[in-house]
């Protein structure tokens, strides 16, 4: 492969860190702009998010207990915060190839 140089691995951290700060951000931001009274059973269905879930409620339990916990989904969690992470390295290896004059290296 090519020769990637300290100072675009350096690029490629610092964005990859920023992305992933943003993303995880973005996710807590989503979190904390929940409707707290969605946990709570009722006729109305509760919001939809992307990034969490409502769980189910146990309708055995006592009508007091009978609340909705807030999940994590983890699957577009992951894929926010891996995806686009690998996608900016694989575009930097490219540029790097691309700079270098398509060599490989034997």
């Amino acid at each position: 492969m090519a020769t990637i140089t300290n100072g675009l691995v350096r690029l490629l951290v610092a964005v990859s860190v920023l992305w992933i700060m943003f993303s995880a951000g973005y996710v807590f931001l989503e979190y904390l702009s929940r409707n707290p009274l969605d946990q709570y059973p009722s006729s109305v269905t509760p919001a939809e998010y992307y990034f969490w879930k409502w769980s189910g409620v146990d309708l055995l339990a006592p009508v007091e207990r009978q609340t909705r916990t807030f999940e994590p989904n983890f699957l577009r969690i992951a894929s926010l915060l891996i995806g686009p992470t690998m996608l900016i390295w694989v575009a930097g290896c490219l540029f790097a190839w691309v700079a270098n004059g398509f060599k490989v290296k034997a």
